[in-house]
């Protein structure tokens, strides 16, 4: 029998996920790293773990500022990317974040712009904070960021209709609790395509109670890039630092 592959894996590691987010910069990660390397005073040479790294944005800033960084992602193709950006402190693995992938090595770990919240089950998103806790040295420090759904429900649900390179992205977005889902209709000249975006709508009192569970103690709680004061209704973003007791 055929493998069911998740929605995850099939767009993620898709070549049109690249192409219809393609405006996306490293000004806006690099600004918001800047200020939680100011923040909490992080050593050059310290090991971090960049965890669903993507086509390693952050990674390879963090690299650029000296620390040791460690990139994993479950998208085959984004890790391919990376690894001509390798250097004796910058590595890339495919992995995947419900899984340990080390035990008591990083001094940091990140995960940061939503790479999380993908999981039909409650108990994947635990298996994936208790994965981040096993990672880091006892008083390491996990900064997660994560959209507020609460603040999500109150937006307009939109459709559009983009074409990139002479391929058409149309895009439908709508809530089915507890899940914000995007589908996206590819047409690649006669080839039509459909994927799917699925986001878990967490708020900011379940995720710490999913951080409390795994073992970590909460010591920060940001609502913005900006790293302003949460406000429930108001913040877009839950930006979590937490460290392993």
């Amino acid at each position: 029998m055929e493998k069911q592959v998740d929605w995850y894996e099939k767009w993620f590691d898709s070549p049109y996920y690249h192409l219809l987010y393609h405006r996306r910069d490293s000004s806006e990660a690099e600004l918001l790293l800047s200020k939680l390397i100011d923040f909490f005073q992080m050593n050059p040479g310290s090991r971090v773990l960049d965890i669903a790294c993507g086509k390693g944005r952050h990674s390879m800033f963090l690299a650029s500022r000296g620390f040791d960084v460690t990139g994993f992602d479950l998208s085959q193709s984004s890790i391919q990317h990376n690894l001509d950006f390798e250097t004796d402190r910058l590595h890339f693995y495919v992995h995947d974040m419900r899984h340990v992938f080390r035990v008591n090595y990083f001094d940091y770990a990140f995960n940061l712009f939503s790479s999380f919240g993908y999981f039909n089950r409650t108990e994947e998103d635990i298996a994936a904070i208790k994965s981040a806790y096993t990672s880091l040295k006892p008083g390491g420090l996990f900064i997660f960021d994560y959209a507020n759904g609460d603040w999500i429900r109150q937006l307009p649900m939109e459709s559009a209709n983009d074409m990139v390179n002479g391929i058409q992205f149309q895009t439908e977005k709508f809530i089915d609790e507890p899940f914000v889902i995007k589908r996206i209709l590819v047409t690649d000249k006669d080839l039509k395509q459909n994927f799917e975006e699925r986001l878990r709508l967490i708020n900011h009192l379940e995720l710490q109670q999913l951080f409390t569970a795994a073992g970590f103690e909460i010591t920060h709680l940001f609502g913005s890039y900006e790293l302003t004061p949460f406000d429930p209704s108001e913040s877009p973003r839950i930006i979590i630092a937490a460290t392993k007791k």
